[in-house]
């Protein structure tokens, strides 16, 4: 069997079209203005540039992949890193915070973070709060969904939805809002010949349950550039348009939000019910909190690189996060972000699996466990 980390099946109907002009609105239940762009940290960068006044520093969880520093240190900006607490929650000292200064915080796995206290200490400091949903769909059910708090926010579409890519910037700050249409429109094109194939292999074994492409990816994983490469070589050039797929504009044209924030909320629920008994497991995050539309089930173990590595040979799409794009950061400053990439699995709980991948992601881990 094989079971990828991220959906492959779309839920478009064949015929349908989509032009430039038509573009949709991403997530129409959102009340921040909203723009399309090739990748969430495409988005990113374009969002810091919107600020009436770049910030000196950016505060960052050091629990983090490295590819996401990009934006900043493309714009200047000087990165200092704070730890996270055993909710993933910022570890914060106030002391290294001055007013100006930006405070970027990542909802990870799609599993919200405490908005509330971090906001009203952001408007005490008089910091820029920024949230990063890439891991994440906002909830259309829930009264704030994730990245309608922050000055900005940002999602990346292609770890959530059967997509090639895009990335949505949202912002919130009405004094933003009119400088949003000054940022480069995006351009739609087709979907590389190789992606395409690629998307197109991806959808034939998990429909088949063979071959194990996680196996091939893995083994081609290093001998390609870095995403901090590519981001550098080809989206933060300054004559570049951003881009989306058709397939992408497509999806996102008849995506239902509602239902895949159930599904996933209902896999998460009975995958880690099925796992509750496991004692070399511990659940981070055994209730979900409103507005959670998780990505994955992320659990702790330990020797979690190795059980990852057995997973996937058993065509499981587990990952670790980041793993090895760990940022380079002092262990002994950071101890609880290293005890995260060590011990992390995140488990696929998407929207295209059903109670017979998730019984057989259980059976396999307690059997390598």
């Amino acid at each position: 069997m094989l079971i990828p980390g991220v959906p492959v099946l779309r839920g478009w109907g064949k015929g349908e079209s989509i032009r430039q002009d038509t573009l949709p609105q991403p997530f129409p239940f959102l009340s921040g203005n909203q723009a399309i762009f090739t990748c969430g940290r495409e988005a990113l960068y374009f969002g810091l540039r919107l600020l009436e006044k770049l910030p000196e520093t950016a505060h960052i969880p050091g629990y983090c992949c490295r590819s996401v520093l990009t934006p900043f240190k493309k714009l200047g900006i000087k990165i200092k890193f704070y730890d996270v607490g055993k909710h993933l929650e910022p570890i914060i000292n106030k002391n290294v915070l001055k007013e100006g200064d930006l405070f970027f915080i990542i909802h990870y796995f799609g599993i919200p973070q405490p908005l509330s206290s971090i906001k009203l200490l952001c408007d005490q400091l008089g910091l820029i709060l920024i949230e990063d949903c890439a891991h994440a769909l906002p909830d259309p059910e829930t009264r704030r969904p994730m990245g309608c708090t922050g000055v900005f926010s940002i999602y990346s579409l292609r770890k959530q939805l059967p997509v090639p890519d895009g990335g949505i910037l949202v912002v919130n700050k009405t004094a933003l809002k009119s400088r949003l249409q000054v940022t480069p429109k995006i351009k739609l094109r087709n979907t590389s010949k190789k992606k395409s194939l690629v998307m197109f292999f991806d959808k034939a074994a998990f429909w088949a349950g063979w071959p194990n492409t996680l196996k091939i990816k893995d083994a081609l994983r290093g001998k390609v550039a870095s995403t901090e490469q590519v981001f550098y070589s080809k989206i933060l050039n300054n004559d570049s348009i951003p881009e989306i797929s058709y397939t992408t504009a497509k999806t996102l044209a008849h995506i239902n939000f509602k239902k895949i924030a159930k599904i996933r909320r209902e896999n998460y629920y009975w995958l880690a019910n099925k796992l509750n008994d496991i004692p070399q497991i511990s659940f981070p995050f055994p209730k979900l909190p409103d507005g959670a539309v998780p990505q994955g089930l992320p659990i702790l173990v330990e020797d979690a690189r190795n059980v990852c590595t057995a997973m996937r040979g058993k065509g499981i799409g587990v990952d670790q996060w980041p793993a090895n794009e760990f940022p380079d950061i002092e262990k002994k400053n950071f101890p609880r972000a290293y005890y995260w990439n060590n011990h992390l699995l995140l488990l696929p709980i998407h929207q295209d699996l059903s109670l017979r991948h998730l019984e057989y992601c259980a059976k396999v881990l307690v059997g390598i466990l």
